[in-house]
């Protein structure tokens, strides 16, 4: 099945009348299957073009969605449950002093190792 290209032409004369925009001598050609909606508001030019393949389409759709909607199967899919595990709210003393004995071991490493390195040779220039 060939389908036919749609097209239109709109030609016309802007002139003002009273301050405002009017059109003068509209010419309008159109092929088979296009419907088109001219209107100047507010001087604003609004042109609303629809043709009969989106006319038969948008029918088409809506026929096809309820054809196929009976079609549809839905299958549950089973998912694992975790089981949830609790989780103690606070650190108990001994995490606690290996957490603040780790960190001063690391701070004092972290002085050791900028103590070593020349400092004076990146002031040279």
């Amino acid at each position: 099945m060939l389908s036919v290209p749609d097209s239109m032409y709109y030609q016309a004369y802007v002139d003002c009348v009273n301050n405002k925009p009017v059109l003068r001598d509209p010419q309008q050609k159109n092929t088979k299957g296009v419907k088109s909606d001219v209107s100047l508001k507010d001087g604003k030019l609004n042109i609303q073009i629809s043709t009969a393949a989106q006319q038969l389409f948008l029918k088409w759709k809506e026929e096809y969605i309820k054809e196929h909607e009976s079609n549809v199967k839905r299958i549950p899919v089973p998912y694992p449950v975790v089981q949830k595990v609790p989780v103690p709210a606070e650190f108990s003393t001994f995490q606690m002093i290996c957490l603040y004995a780790g960190r001063i071991a690391l701070f004092c490493l972290l002085l050791f190792i900028l103590s070593k390195i020349p400092w004076r040779s990146f002031l040279r220039l």
